[in-house]
């Protein structure tokens, strides 16, 4: 870390300054005490020691000591000098570690005293601020006051704006929080809240895309937020229309905007030609005969000619894939579902099945390959194959079980038993499947499963059970999570 690397070139130097000066003896005394507490923190992760509590209290014992002697020491040095900004940072770094371990143990209370504290050092630079701001807002969102942190992160979009650090770069946590706090909001059905967040930020991003004389990156992202904002809105056409927009200082669209752009042509707007010139040019764009991009741009083809209906022409380029870029379709389950679904779709049911079954059989574990195995049930119980389709609902649970306790503890546990509360919704089995998305939201809060986990839970107790005390519960909680699962997926810049 930078702010580690700081800090160790600081000791360095302390060693051959402090003589003399009392301000430089402060600020070595709080260097060495941070180098041994940091290093105390590596090396309990080093040995798994950061699972025990014991030694948990330990390290945390050494951060909160750094963090008391650098704001005791803070208030005899004088401002503006050189040994102050030093333990400001100091303060900071300590502080904010002890935010994350504090936060670990859901003590919110501490956290938010820590933060208020870091935010009242006059010396830490405008990107540590922002970031202090978000997560004070964060801090109060987990403690169960929504609207509270509502209006912290708006103050702190209005504090700093624009949204940059002292060296100019964008700092994504504080450009990319409407986007996600509407897209949080919608997801949770909150039309209002969702409907007040979108005008924010279409406001927000529209001000910082404006950009004076050439594109630069705070424009070209927040045009690219733009795009994402239409989107998550159903607003299609004018999502596209901000994805062309997307232009560098050479006038052209950036290959990832122009990739999405196509996409968005196949999955939402009904244009495949125009995605499949897209998809051409960014395929002689590549370098090198072997690149990833090459049968992934494939892929996107077949779904290109899924979408018209030429069900042989996306077949032959799945095959291609299969042939020509043998470990790449060996790790790609949607290729192999994409085949499957052609033979269907030209109703080849048999030679469909079979293609589902090596789905099956060949991508353990895979979110497609859970989910054919329900798909199977079902379709085949439609045929009228009764005592098959028990038998793959059976084979189904069987799976999901033995993920469950192969992944115990990890994202593959949560998907499998979200798989199992989808079977257990298909099977109209209610209060089994309320119990399990309960499950999955409670102990897997901050992923992608948990979440819709949770969503669906509060649908099932609601609308199936007739459960509102629960479902409004569950709402509660619900609430505190809303931004947990989005940070990587909604925190890249690459549109």
């Amino acid at each position: 870390m930078k702010t580690r690397a700081t800090l160790l070139i600081c000791l360095a130097s302390g060693i051959l300054t402090s003589c003399g000066n009392p301000d430089v003896r402060l600020r070595y005394e709080a260097e060495k005490l941070y180098y041994e507490a940091d290093k105390a923190a590596s090396a309990a992760t080093s040995i798994g020691g950061s699972q025990d509590p014991a030694v948990s209290r330990t390290v945390r014992d050494q951060f909160g000591k750094v963090a008391e002697f650098c704001f005791t020491a803070l208030d005899s040095v004088p401002s503006g000098t050189k040994e102050h900004r030093q333990l400001s940072i100091i303060a900071f770094a300590s502080s904010s570690r002890l935010v994350g371990m504090f936060l670990d143990s859901r003590r919110f209370d501490t956290c938010a005293t820590l933060l208020e504290r870091i935010l009242a050092l006059p010396d830490i630079g405008k990107g540590e601020q922002e970031v202090t701001w978000y997560n004070y807002g964060r801090v109060i969102q987990l403690s169960g006051h929504w609207d509270s942190a509502q209006t912290i992160f708006i103050n702190a979009l209005a504090k700093f704006a624009p949204p940059v650090d002292d060296r100019g770069q964008v700092q994504l946590v504080l450009l990319n929080l409407p986007l996600r706090i509407h897209r949080a909001l919608a997801e949770a059905g909150d039309a209002k809240g969702a409907k007040f967040w979108f005008d924010f930020a279409q406001e927000y991003y529209q001000k910082w895309s404006q950009a004076n004389g050439k594109p630069n990156a705070l424009s070209m992202m927040s045009t690219g937020n733009l795009a994402r904002l239409y989107e998550d809105a159903g607003m299609w056409e004018r999502s596209a229309q901000m994805l062309v927009a997307m232009k560098g200082p050479d006038g052209k669209t950036a290959p990832e905007p122009n990739r999405h752009l196509a996409d968005l042509y196949v999955e939402q707007l009904n244009r495949p030609e125009e995605a499949l010139a897209i998809y051409d040019e960014l395929y002689g764009q590549l370098q090198g005969a072997d690149t990833a991009g090459r049968p992934m741009l494939v892929m996107k083809k077949s779904l290109a000619y899924i979408s018209k209906k030429d069900w042989a022409k996306a077949r032959e380029l799945l095959t291609q894939i299969s042939t020509r870029w043998r470990g790449f379709y060996s790790q790609t389950p949607s290729a192999q579902y994409n085949k499957a679904k052609c033979f269907e779709m030209e109703n080849n049911w048999e030679r469909a099945e079979s293609e589902y079954r090596f789905l099956i059989d060949n991508y353990p574990g895979s979110a497609d390959a859970l989910s054919a195995y329900l798909y199977l049930a079902q379709k085949i119980g439609e045929m009228g194959r009764a005592t098959e389709s028990k038998q793959w609902y059976e084979r189904a649970e069987k799976a999901f079980d033995d993920l469950a306790v192969r992944g115990a503890g990890t994202g593959a546990e949560a998907m499998a038993l979200y798989y199992k509360a989808d079977l257990y919704r298909q099977r109209e089995q209610w209060p089994l499947a309320a119990e399990t998305l309960q499950k999955v939201f409670e102990r897997f809060p901050n992923t992608e499963p948990g979440q819709r986990a949770g969503l669906m839970a509060i649908d099932v107790y609601r609308k199936q059970l007739n459960n509102n005390r629960t479902a409004d519960s569950l709402g509660v909680v619900y609430q505190q999570t809303l931004l947990n699962a989005q940070t990587d997926s909604a925190s890249r810049s690459d549109l």
